[in-house]
């Protein structure tokens, strides 16, 4: 007996039933669940033969999902879902010359379709608890979805952010798994960074605007709303207000003089509405002092915002004013104390008070005054200074 029927030996034998040419046909006398089984698809060889395509084509290129002797055991025990079998074989069959697949393109998107109903009957309609093969399955359709081409993209983005959702659930980023096998936390491990991988790689895009210039158009848009008389006086508008100024002054010192100029208007803009909403939320208020102080020494972190590629590394206080800078948890938790810059250790950014005073009592608006806006702060505050920069630079 070769190698393949031995490591098959325990897989079902309905699975020696020839895959027919083409889109199988569905039997009408049977249950949802039977029209997506992996059962009776395919020969034995033939899927033994594919998985051994896939460890050698697909595994670790860089995807990395699967300690392979581990999924081998599994599988001759059953312990492996239809959907993911289904995946794999869509994964692997174009790399193989076996005459038995007339069309590889056609039949990796049969397998895929098969392996996305099976998981939405099987898992999703089904109310079951997500697990790791659940990831996996999910992962390896996205990128199938992927690589198919643009008609196909809208539905790997889906897949691709419920991948990313079932696997923060199961809190894969963790090393909260220590009592499992190490082959098993090695597998969580490789499967959260690939999902990683494919989630930062599918949305790497030139339309995307760059961090400058989302910065400049979230100044103009608190602006515009606020020109408008709507109202914009939340506490998260205050954390994206600090991200967005922390951005702008990182331009604070750069080589161009216009734009320094523009950094310089654009984060006057943005402290000006941090002051704005700070008097209704002290955690806002917290962030706007915070800003000022990070763009006092920001030329520290200049290299940033520079074009060069090759960046210094930055220390690790450094690196702690930055994390510090967009951690919401941090600038609104009052019993949270940081520390200033490595230069000196004078603290910057912190209070000593409870809920109540961290968040303060919303003052009742006057009778002239349009609720949730502040009359000490005008449309002009944020009008007039981008304007006038604009004016000068390009008229």
């Amino acid at each position: 007996m070769d190698d393949n029927a031995t490591r098959g030996s325990c897989l079902d034998a309905a699975m020696t039933v020839r895959l027919a040419k083409g889109p199988e046909q569905p039997d009408i006398n049977s249950e949802r669940e039977d029209s997506v089984a992996f059962a009776g698809l395919l020969p034995l060889p033939i899927i033994l033969e594919t998985l051994d395509i896939y460890f050698t084509w697909c595994h670790n290129q860089p995807y990395s999902f699967f300690h392979e002797e581990s999924f081998r055991t599994k599988l001759s025990q059953g312990k492996i879902p239809d959907h993911l079998l289904f995946a794999i074989l869509a994964s692997a069959v174009r790399f193989s010359k076996n005459p038995f697949f007339d069309d590889i393109f056609e039949t990796a998107l049969f397998y895929s379709n098969k392996s996305w109903q099976s998981i939405v009957s099987s898992c999703f309609s089904a109310n079951k608890v997500a697990d790791l093969m659940t990831v996996q399955t999910v992962t390896l359709l996205a990128i199938l979805d992927y690589t198919a081409g643009r008609g196909r993209h809208g539905s790997a983005w889906v897949k691709i952010g419920l991948a990313v959702r079932i696997a923060q659930d199961l809190r894969l980023m963790l090393e909260s798994a220590t009592h499992l096998p190490y082959s098993e936390q090695e597998e969580r491990r490789r499967t959260f960074w690939s999902v990683y991988l494919l989630d930062r790689l599918a949305f790497l895009s030139r339309s995307f605007d760059t961090a400058w210039e989302h910065s400049k158009r979230m100044a103009n848009l608190f602006r515009e709303v606020r020109q408008a008389g709507a109202i914009a006086q939340a506490s998260f508008y205050g954390y994206c207000t600090v991200v967005a100024g922390t951005i702008a002054a990182l331009y604070l010192d750069d080589p161009s003089e216009a734009k320094r100029m523009e950094a310089a208007t654009y984060f006057q803009m943005h402290l000006n509405y941090l002051d704005d909403i700070g008097c209704y939320w002290k955690n806002v208020s917290s962030m706007s002092d915070a800003l000022r102080k990070f763009s006092e020494d920001a030329s520290r972190f200049s290299s940033l915002s520079s074009d060069s590629r090759l960046l210094e590394p930055l220390g690790l206080e450094d690196c702690e004013t930055l994390w510090t800078m967009v951690d919401y948890s941090s600038m609104s938790d009052g019993s949270r104390v940081v520390q200033s810059q490595a230069s000196d250790s004078d603290l910057w950014m912190y209070t000593n008070a409870n809920w109540q005073d961290i968040f303060g009592v919303i003052d009742a608006p006057s009778s002239t005054t349009q609720p949730g806006y502040n009359s000490t702060l005008r449309a002009a505050n944020y009008a007039q200074p981008a304007d006038a920069f604009f004016t000068d630079q390009f008229e």
